[in-house]
């Protein structure tokens, strides 16, 4: 898949809509990611914690790039999908952020292809 950086964020970031679902619901609801590479977890904004209908799974120790210390913090499962048919499972903390931080539990599993200069990305499940 390819996509156009965003020029809403500066400087440009990498964003895609991927679809969410509550684990064994048919009802997915796209939201806007931004990869994050320095994120381990991946974190959804709490008004898509709500809508998706989420309940806490369990509780881990985090401490977000501006924080100075660990906070322990609710988690939640749900589905997610990047091409729209197979959806995987995932467990993620919340955010404040209007947005989606896609962290390495998800893009360890993916080959990113970043081109600053020509404003594209191209992201795919990797082949192992």
């Amino acid at each position: 898949m390819r996509f156009a950086y965003s020029k809403q964020y500066s400087p440009p970031a990498l964003i895609l809509p991927i679809p969410f679902r509550n684990l064994g619901s048919f009802d997915a609801l796209t939201h806007e990611s931004k990869v994050d590479t320095g994120a381990d977890m991946t974190a959804i904004p709490v008004q898509l914690k709500t809508r998706l209908g989420l309940k806490p799974y369990t509780r881990r120790r985090s401490k977000g790039a501006l924080d100075l210390e660990y906070v322990t913090m609710p988690t939640f499962l749900l589905e997610y999908s990047l091409d729209g048919s197979e959806y995987v499972e995932l467990e993620v903390l919340t955010t404040a952020r209007p947005y989606v931080l896609l962290g390495r539990d998800v893009l360890k599993g993916l080959v990113l292809i970043a081109d600053g200069p020509k404003q594209f990305f191209e992201i795919k499940k990797s082949a192992s």
